[in-house]
């Protein structure tokens, strides 16, 4: 059978079944009023309709590029060359700079390097990006809280404690 002819009786095929279709879902409508009595509003029935459950915000994870950078920056901090471990974690910063993973990682190797002020400025760009789940905000928090604390700034740490919902 010519491809033309095979196309066409397909169409039509699909045509019949939805006309099939189509004419069993047809509604009757409602009998009119008796004489004499007015018409009625129809009757609206709301069914409430069940609430979903809160879904959980998806778990953020770090796109491959940026894995990989943080996982070298872990060798090279580990190994004790923290200018190529801090190298490798702003790289990572400057591919995804809203991902919270290398501002954490870039302020734990400031606070090796004795510079508390840095870390807490990292912990607090990090604490201020968009999208956090609230534990992980508030872990932010508390470690700004801790670089405060290091610094000597009881007033600064007090605040940041609040923010992370903890005294």
């Amino acid at each position: 059978m010519p491809w033309p002819l095979a196309h066409a009786r397909c169409c039509l095929l699909a045509l019949a079944v939805s006309l099939g279709l189509l004419a069993c879902t047809t509604t009757v409508p409602p009998a009119p009023p008796p004489q004499g009595q007015p018409e009625a509003a129809p009757a609206t029935t709301v069914v409430p309709l069940p609430m979903p459950e809160p879904a959980e915000p998806p778990r953020r994870t770090p796109n491959a590029a940026v894995q990989a950078l943080l996982e070298q920056a872990a060798v090279q901090r580990d190994r004790g060359d923290f200018a190529s471990a801090s190298s490798l974690l702003e790289r990572a910063l400057r591919i995804a700079p809203q991902e919270p993973a290398a501002y954490q990682a870039l302020a734990a190797l400031r606070l090796q390097q004795h510079r508390p002020h840095e870390a807490g400025q990292l912990l607090l760009k990090a604490a201020n990006l968009p999208g956090l789940l609230p534990e992980e905000r508030a872990a932010l928090w508390r470690g700004v809280a801790d670089c405060r604390e290091q610094q000597g700034d009881a007033a600064g740490a007090a605040e940041a404690r609040l923010r992370a919902g903890t005294d």
